[in-house]
C-alpha cells in the first residue's frame, strides 16, 4: 500500500483524488494475501473503518474475498504494479508492454517477444504451483480450475515473473528456476516496472483507489 499512497500524492498534483485527505487516511502494507485478508476481517471485527486491495494472483474467481465487504482485489490483473498493462477488460496492451521492457535493457523485438512468451509461462508457473500447494480436491480439479484460468485470462502478468524473464533475457538464466532467490537484480528490474505504473497509461488504477477513498471517506470526513 505504500505505492499506492505515493501514487495518489503524485496525481493529487494532477488535481486527481481530490477525496484524499492525508490526515484522514492511514496506509498500511501486508507483506503475504492471506495476512492482508485476516487483518482486514479482524479491523472489521473490531469497528475500524478499513478497505483492503489485494493481488488477484491466480484467483481469477475471486473466491479468497468471496463474502468480505470492502475488500477489492486487481482482477482482472495479476497484480497491482501490473494493471498498468490492461487493454480493455481483460487483454494485455502490447505496445506498452514492449515499452516497459525496452526501458530494462537494450532488447530487440525477438528478445521482448521471448521475455513476453517466457512472463506468461513463468506467471502460469507460479499459479500452478499455487493451486496444488493449496488443493482441497484431486489433481484433475485443479487443472480444471488452471484451464479456466487460462480462458479468462489468456495471457497472464506477474511482475516477479515480468522481472525475472527480463533479468534471463539479459543472461542471467538461473532465475528460470522460480525458487532461485530474488536478489538486487530482480529487484532493481521490478523498480523500474513499478515506476512505470505510476504513470497508469489505462487510468485503471487511478480508478480502483478513487473507488476505495470514496467509500473510506464516507466515514472519514476531514473536519
Amino acid at each position: 500500500m505504500f505505492f499506492c499512497e505515493k501514487f495518489i500524492r503524485f496525481w493529487k498534483k494532477e488535481n486527481e483524488f481530490e477525496d484524499f485527505h492525508p490526515k484522514k487516511h492511514r496506509f498500511v502494507f501486508t507483506k503475504t494475501k492471506s495476512q492482508a485478508i485476516a487483518q482486514h476481517q479482524k479491523a472489521r471485527q473490531e469497528g475500524i473503518n478499513v478497505r483492503t486491495l489485494v493481488d488477484m494472483d491466480h484467483d481469477v474467481e475471486n473466491r479468497d474475498i468471496m463474502g468480505i465487504e470492502q475488500i477489492l482485489s486487481t482482477k482482472p490483473a495479476c497484480t497491482l504494479i501490473t494493471i498498468q498493462f490492461l487493454q480493455g477488460e481483460a487483454d494485455v496492451n502490447e505496445s506498452y508492454l514492449m515499452e516497459v521492457i525496452r526501458e530494462c535493457g537494450d532488447f530487440d523485438e525477438q528478445a521482448c517477444k521471448r521475455i513476453r512468451k517466457r512472463t506468461h509461462e513463468m506467471t502460469s508457473e507460479r499459479f500452478q504451483r499455487a493451486l496444488f500447494m493449496q488443493k482441497n480436491g484431486s489433481n484433475k480439479d485443479v487443472w480444471e480450475k488452471l484451464a479456466r484460468i487460462k480462458k479468462k485470462i489468456p495471457y497472464p502478468i506477474n511482475d516477479h515473473a515480468l522481472a525475472r524473464s527480463i533479468a534471463v533475457e539479459q543472461g542471467h538464466e538461473k532465475y528460470e528456476n522460480l525458487d532461485t532467490p530474488a536478489d538486487q537484480t530482480i529487484w532493481d528490474i521490478e523498480e523500474k516496472i513499478t515506476m512505470k505504473a505510476r504513470n497508469d497509461p489505462n487510468c485503471k488504477l487511478r480508478q480502483l483507489l478513487s473507488e476505495m477513498l470514496r467509500e473510506h471517506g464516507k466515514m472519514n470526513r476531514p473536519e
